[in-house]
């Protein structure tokens, strides 16, 4: 995992230092600038040492922050994958209009569960 992924570094770096509520958008707090050969640090305004790439590279840092990509990228993958709320909506009345009720077998919930069974929760 290199520098590319650093805010998961740093963010792995705050929950393993118990400060995991600080708001890294906050460009007040936190500011990358990549200068060409990748992301780096270049405004650190926390209340705990700015970590060093020795930090950063540890071994439960780089396995806290794979955790942290890897839960982050099953929720954008659902987003994506969800059909939109019309559609939805459309899924669910035609089913209600057609059945009376809603259940596991409807356009619906099937369509759900086939995004959530294709990108489950790390």
């Amino acid at each position: 995992m290199n520098n590319e992924y650093l805010s998961y570094k740093i963010k792995a770096y705050l929950e393993l230092n118990n400060s995991s509520s600080i708001d890294i958008t906050d460009e007040t707090n936190l500011t990358l600038m990549d200068h060409g050969d990748g992301p780096e640090i270049s405004i650190w305004n926390i209340n705990l040492s700015q970590p060093t790439q020795e930090q950063l590279d540890s071994d439960s840092n780089l396995q806290k922050a794979r955790s942290l990509y890897s839960s982050s990228m099953y929720v954008r993958n659902r987003l994506i994958n969800y059909p939109q709320l019309g559609e939805q909506f459309d899924m669910l009345y035609h089913e209600l209009a057609t059945s009376g009720s809603l259940s596991i077998s409807g356009s619906w919930f099937q369509s759900i569960k086939n995004v959530k069974d294709s990108y489950p929760k790390p």
